[in-house]
């Protein structure tokens, strides 16, 4: 019953998706990416070294995850070739500001403050900033143990120096109630790995609802993150992996509702990375890729 469903989700595709551009109705969807991108992981379910896949997504995406991993690091290059592409980062910068504390927490940096400003001067940020989609300044806070003030502090350093760079920040479902969203934070969101459906899926309709309880601006936006793995567990549920085409469909159905859904990010792109046989989207049969080109294009205009 599952695949029949999706399966008509996918036959609705032309309708919900024009492939022209964006309908002048919701222009609320800005960005359309996916996780990974370029983050320093080599997929080890392909026979190539390739820890970049920004020539796979450039066609259909306007952003994607970049991880940059040292105050020292010089990620100028990557930026550049994104911006060429018309590829806006989203630049993972975790950590620059947070190491892992002796009980396997994390915790700003003693000196956070000074790497990130050395970050940001070594790579010319301030001059770069029309070149990122968003700061994503550490991975699902609460869960990772750090503070409030923590992520106050983060925050607050982030806005002083790029004031008009968006800053993000992804919870895990089970702690979203405790999410203390900083002022300073301009879009947020949460992961429910293994959600077919958010639009009749309850606890992602209840965990949405507690998302937005937790702003604290009005115009604080939302991210989705779409399903776009494939994992063995999910084909005992009758799903497989050319099913993933109409899951795309439904979180795209999802945020075309939301008028505070800012953008649609995709996890992830390359596979193997949470477990041996995770199929990434790059892994999908090809009729999943072109429906994610669909969207892509529809929201980035390209």
């Amino acid at each position: 019953m599952l695949s029949f469903l999706l399966a008509i989700f996918c036959v609705s595709l032309p309708a919900l998706l024009p492939p022209q551009g964006p309908p002048v109705e919701v222009p609320h969807i800005r960005y359309f990416g996916f996780a990974m991108v370029d983050a320093g992981f080599d997929d080890p379910l392909d026979s190539e070294y390739k820890t970049n896949y920004l020539d796979e997504v450039a066609k259909f995406c306007n952003t994607a995850q970049l991880a940059a991993f040292d105050p020292a690091e010089d990620i100028t290059a990557r930026l550049d070739a994104a911006a060429a592409v018309g590829v806006f980062p989203i630049l993972h910068v975790q950590t620059i500001l947070f190491a892992t504390s002796d009980t396997g927490t994390l915790e700003l940096h003693a000196d956070y403050a000074a790497r990130w400003q050395s970050f940001v001067a070594l790579n010319s940020l301030v001059a770069r900033a029309e070149q990122l989609a968003c700061i994503y300044p550490v991975d699902e806070p609460v869960w990772n143990g750090v503070s409030a003030g923590d992520l106050a502090a983060a925050c607050s350093l982030i806005d002083q120096t790029l004031p008009e760079t968006p800053i993000l920040i992804i919870e895990a479902p089970p702690v979203v109630d405790q999410l203390i969203v900083p002022i300073e934070a301009d879009w947020i969101g949460f992961d429910l790995y293994g959600t077919l459906d958010p639009n009749t899926d309850e606890t992602y309709q209840a965990l949405t609802r507690t998302l937005r309880s937790r702003k604290t601006r009005a115009d604080q936006k939302i991210v989705v993150v779409m399903e776009t793995q494939w994992l063995p567990q999910y084909g005992q549920w009758g799903v497989q992996p050319g099913d993933m085409a109409g899951v795309a469909v439904s979180y795209t159905r999802f945020a075309r509702r939301n008028k505070d859904v800012v953008a649609i990010i995709g996890y992830l792109w390359p596979g193997g990375f949470d477990q041996p046989d995770q199929l990434g989207a790059r892994h999908l049969p090809p009729e999943v890729i072109e429906v994610y080109g669909i969207i892509g294009r529809w929201i980035s205009g390209k």
